[in-house]
């Protein structure tokens, strides 16, 4: 297997890399992925895998990358594509001869050659998509795209120049044009949709106050959002809640397409699967070092390869999955134009505040306990237990006394206890309060956060 970020490899080849042994089924079973390729190029009607297929694949890796393809099943069609080329170049296309028939042949990506062999990456190579050896006497010609040029040669575009545009603008730009307009398709579990903001986003932007329409019939307050509430939407729920302006602009525009299309939580984490961050969903130091310190090309191709694997996980890929690879292609285009744009640079990461407690040493804390003097309770069950007591063992001492007097002495001292307290009371609370107007003395506390 050749390692992408070892190579220049253009992206073509880089997808056809991806399809490495995808193969023929055999036994009257026919393989989606190669009749895709039939699809791509405008071929729609090949319903057999058996048909030779190897135009159809490299024509399929070209309109991925969105390079024009000769459209045709013909291997040798590509005698007259682009541009001639003089050498043997990583991912020029080889056309070579298959016998002595002049109409027949076949087509490949240059991976590597010697003297006398080439080695090329192409389909229907022994019924599947591989690399394999051809003599150097069987090449006819080596094509190359027309005026193509690698993200390091190519020149400042009006994309990557300065302009009145925000980081996020530029983002959402592409994202309504990949998302279109309205859909509810059936097997889409996003269910009804308007230029990507789903009934249930509607939902959670109301709640948030991003929009007012309060209407009995959501699925039409849905279809008429403004293009300001639209902007409201994906720049609260998708662009700021996966920290997109952390990011240099052409990770930020693959990671808030991701947002758009796997949802915010699912985005973050394949970005930190691919620049081998802890993957836990939340935006935060790590993922944002790894992602700047790396080579943006290297990162931006590793965040694209991990999305068109995980694509290719989901049971609705054979129905969605033409369109999934398409928006991929067109998102990694956008990103390619800004890896070196040094004009839209990212915001300094800012972590939330979060609130920090006090804990006070024992001697700051306020003690609530009364003195027991201050309670009518014990006072209570003191005069219950003299007024008992006393009149019995009163004649042995030489006292006449009597419940009724003990009680009443109870009550006396009960009143004369809450007099002394209240005193007591308000001059702590004036005391405290000429306290307060005093400086403040240093205290050691402890932080919590």
């Amino acid at each position: 297997m050749i390692e992408n970020h070892q190579l220049n490899i253009p992206l073509w080849l880089q997808y056809a890399i991806e399809e490495l042994e995808v193969s023929e089924r055999g036994k009257g079973a026919d393989n989606p992925r190669i009749l895709e390729y039939f699809d791509e190029v405008n071929h729609p009607g090949v319903e057999k895998d058996e048909t030779p297929w190897c135009a159809a694949f490299i024509g399929a890796m070209l309109e991925r990358a969105d390079i024009k393809s000769t459209k045709s099943l013909m291997a040798r069609s590509y005698l007259s594509w682009g541009q001639k080329q003089r050498e043997e170049r990583l991912g020029a296309i080889a056309v070579l001869k298959r016998g002595d028939n002049e109409v027949f042949g076949h087509v490949g990506f240059v991976i590597s050659s010697t003297n006398d062999q080439i080695q090329i990456l192409s389909g229907n190579q022994s019924n599947k998509v591989s690399i394999a050896n051809f003599r150097k006497d069987q090449l006819i010609d080596l094509r190359w795209p027309i005026a193509e040029k690698t993200t390091e040669e190519a020149a400042p575009t009006k994309e990557n120049e300065p302009s009145s545009k925000t980081r996020f603008q530029i983002a959402l730009e592409h994202v309504l044009k990949v998302e279109g307009g309205w859909s509810n398709h059936k097997d889409d579990k996003g269910g009804p949709t308007y230029k990507g903001i789903t009934l249930n986003t509607y939902r959670t932007a109301k709640r948030g106050g991003l929009i007012s329409q309060n209407g009995a019939n959501e699925i039409e307050a849905l279809k008429n959002l403004t293009t300001a509430q639209i902007s409201s939407i994906y720049e609260e729920l998708y662009w700021k809640k996966t920290g997109c302006q952390y990011f240099p602009l052409s990770i930020s525009i693959a990671l808030f397409d991701a947002a758009v299309n796997h949802g915010p939580t699912k985005a973050v984490k394949l970005l930190q699967s691919a620049i081998g961050a802890v993957v836990d969903g939340e935006v935060g130091p790590e993922s944002i070092s790894l992602t700047n310190k790396e080579i943006l090309k290297t990162t931006l191709d590793s965040f694209i390869t991990v999305r068109r694997s995980h694509y290719k996980k989901l049971k609705q890929f054979n129905i969605f999955g033409k369109g999934w690879l398409n928006r991929l292609s067109q998102t990694e285009q956008i990103s390619n134009k800004y890896l070196s744009s040094p004009f839209y640079p990212p915001e300094k990461f800012n972590p939330p505040k979060r609130k920090v407690r006090k804990k006070m040493e024992t001697s700051e804390k306020y003690n609530e306990q009364k003195w027991w003097g201050e309670s009518l309770t014990v006072w209570g069950t003191i005069v219950t237990a003299l007024s008992t007591i006393l009149p019995i063992l009163g004649p042995f001492l030489g006292l006449d006394v009597s419940a009724e007097l003990i009680q009443q002495f109870g009550e006396t001292v009960a009143k004369l206890i809450q007099i002394i307290g209240g005193v007591t009371g308000t001059s702590m609370a004036l005391y405290g309060r000429a306290r307060a107007t005093t400086s403040l003395s240093r205290r050691s506390m402890e932080m919590k956060i």
